[in-house]
């Protein structure tokens, strides 16, 4: 019965070598290099904004012409401290998500995967905390 398992193991780990993954697919989530925005026929639209209490990145999906054909939207935030986070957002007009930002400027980017696989970029900015001045 041990031989029996031993040799289900070992069969596991050599189709596992065998079936070629050598971890350098691009994720869903990759952000290498950049990526065009859609043609018009295509078009989506995202709102980014920080809020200037706590510094917080928001970002509204607010659909547009191509909706019916993306599988996944994802926001990939570089913030002013080097710090980065991919979040994905969802596919239905008015999908929200909330990002911690820094007071600094931070580096937002809204990408797009259509079904047919393709990447766009549907909104990109550094957004950057208003500061506020007293009268005096």
């Amino acid at each position: 019965m041990s031989r029996l398992i031993l040799s289900m193991v070992i069969a596991g780990i050599l189709f596992s070598i065998l079936a070629g993954c050598t971890g350098t697919e691009k994720s869903a989530f990759s952000t290498e290099g950049t990526y065009p925005t859609p043609p018009p026929d295509l078009r989506l639209e995202a709102q980014m904004e920080k809020n200037p209490i706590d510094q917080s990145i928001n970002v509204i999906f607010s659909g547009g012409e191509g909706q019916h054909l993306v599988g996944r939207i994802w926001v990939v935030v570089t913030r002013s401290d080097g710090e980065t986070f991919d979040v994905e957002l969802g596919t239905d007009k008015m999908s929200e998500v909330s990002i911690p930002g820094t007071r600094g400027s931070d580096h937002v980017t809204v990408l797009a995967q259509y079904y047919n696989g393709n990447i766009y970029t549907i909104a990109e900015g550094d957004l950057k905390t208003k500061e506020r001045m007293d009268r005096v």
